[in-house]
């Protein structure tokens, strides 16, 4: 079994371009190696709304087995979230002046106490730039994928988590108009 992954990124407007592009992501998983039991969405910032929101309403043929928020946070639809929800991954800085650290907070509480499993990585510092914590992030990622997905490198047993720092990195600042206009959705190859 492969441990790679195929991804997809979107232009949408709403959750409802999300769903539909799982549900065709779904439809094209095996002409690009993919396996459509395996599908989760990413998002950065209004896209991590988008992906939550999809991961909670997506029914079907349009469900996901994850969704992953950057610097994002879900609406009103996080009422939908039951215990056989998708897990969810949400990272975000606590100095974020453009998406609240308290509503990641709120999220995280909101779907732990309807039953969904989720895996959190706050950093201190970073503003709206999770990314600048580029190993943390990426190690936290790759963990989740390979738990919760099956795919990603192999992770050696729990060991301790990083530290987050605050060291500058030379990893460029997403923009908003580069993050905020798309949503990537996976699948396990």
């Amino acid at each position: 079994q492969s441990s790679s992954l195929v991804c997809g990124s979107i232009n949408y407007r709403n959750y409802d371009d999300a769903l539909e592009a799982v549900e065709w992501l779904r439809g094209q998983a095996a002409k690009y190696g993919g396996n459509p039991d395996k599908v989760a969405l990413y998002g950065y910032s209004a896209g991590g709304r988008t992906a939550g929101d999809a991961a909670l309403l997506g029914k079907n043929n349009q469900a996901v087995q994850g969704a992953v928020l950057a610097a994002g946070a879900v609406s009103k639809h996080v009422l939908h979230a039951t215990p056989g929800s998708p897990p969810f991954l949400v990272i975000h800085c606590k100095d974020d002046p453009k998406v609240s650290f308290s509503g990641a907070v709120l999220l995280e509480s909101d779907l732990k106490s309807k039953g969904v499993a989720v895996d959190t990585l706050y950093f201190p510092t970073g503003g709206h730039n999770p990314y600048s914590h580029k190993e943390e992030f990426y190690g936290k990622l790759n963990t989740w994928c390979q738990q919760t997905l099956g795919v990603g490198r192999p992770v050696q047993g729990p060991g301790p988590t990083p530290a987050p720092t605050s060291t500058p990195t030379t990893t460029p600042a997403p923009t908003e108009a580069s993050t905020e206009a798309s949503t990537e959705a996976s699948t396990e190859a």
